[in-house]
C-alpha cells in the first residue's frame, strides 16, 4: 500500500503594487503522486531562464500575465518508494488486530517543474537577473524545507504507525498523520515565500532581495 501526500506550490514575482496582491500570492495544495507529470522535474539547482518552460502561470495569476514576470511551479514529495507494510495479529478472542509502518525512512525532496514553470516573454518593468534570483530563493526556501524535513526524518518516520480492526482502517490512519506532515509543510512554505514576496515583489529591491538570497543560502548551508 503506497502513501499519496504531495505539496505543488506555485511561487510568482509581481511587477506592479506596492502590496501583494491575491494573483501574486504563494499558492500551494496536497495532490495525489499519480496527478504529478514526472516527465521535466529538476531537483534543486541555480536556475536559468530556460528552465522556464511553461505556456501559462498557474492559478490566480493566469489572469494578470502582464503584472508577473515569472513563477516557480515546486513539488515537495517523499520518497516514491515508501510503501505502508500492514500485518495482523490474533486475538484471544479470535479476531486479527492490524498493525502497519511505513517501509523505510521518510525522505523528502524538492523539485521544480519546468514544463509548469512560468517567465513573462514581454519582461520590461526589471532586469532578468533580478527575477530570476527571485525565482532562485522561492526554491530556495522549498528545499530548504525539504531539508528540514530530512533532518527530523527520524523522528517522523518513528511516527507513521497504527493500529485498528482492519487494513484500510490502519492505511487510513497513517496516511492522515503523513499528511498532517506535509500540510504543516504547505502551511509554512506559503507563510515563508509570502513573507518574501510581500519585502520583495512589486517593486525593484536588490538590497533586500540580496538579504533574502544569502539568508536561504546560509540555511542550505546547515543541513
Amino acid at each position: 500500500m503506497s502513501l499519496r501526500s504531495v505539496v505543488c506550490l506555485a511561487l510568482a514575482a509581481s511587477l506592479a503594487c506596492s502590496r501583494l496582491p491575491s494573483y501574486a500570492r504563494p499558492e500551494g495544495a496536497l495532490v495525489e503522486p499519480g496527478t504529478v507529470d514526472d516527465s521535466d522535474l529538476i531537483p534543486y539547482r541555480k536556475l536559468t531562464r530556460a528552465d522556464f518552460k511553461g505556456k501559462r502561470p498557474s492559478g490566480e495569476a493566469a489572469e494578470h500575465v502582464d503584472a508577473m514576470g515569472a513563477q516557480t511551479y515546486a513539488i515537495v514529495r517523499p520518497n516514491l518508494s515508501l510503501r505502508i507494510e500492514i500485518v495482523g495479529t490474533p486475538q484471544s478472542n479470535g479476531k486479527l488486530e492490524y498493525s502497519g509502518k511505513v517501509s523505510d525512512l521518510l525522505h523528502f525532496r524538492a523539485e521544480m517543474d519546468r514544463r509548469k514553470s512560468w517567465w513573462n516573454p514581454n519582461l520590461k518593468e526589471v532586469p532578468e537577473a533580478y527575477v530570476l534570483e527571485h525565482e532562485q530563493i522561492h526554491f530556495a526556501i522549498v528545499e530548504v524545507k525539504a531539508r528540514e524535513l530530512n533532518a527530523k526524518a527520524p523522528e517522523l518516520t518513528a511516527r507513521m504507525h497504527a493500529t485498528g480492526d482492519s487494513e484500510e482502517q490502519v492505511r487510513d490512519r497513517i496516511v492522515k498523520k503523513l499528511d498532517a506532515v506535509i500540510e504543516d509543510a504547505l502551511g509554512a512554505l506559503l507563510a515563508e515565500n509570502r513573507r518574501f514576496d510581500e519585502d520583495t515583489s512589486g517593486r525593484y529591491a536588490p538590497e533586500k532581495q540580496n538579504e533574502w538570497y544569502r539568508r536561504v543560502t546560509a540555511e542550505l548551508g546547515k543541513h
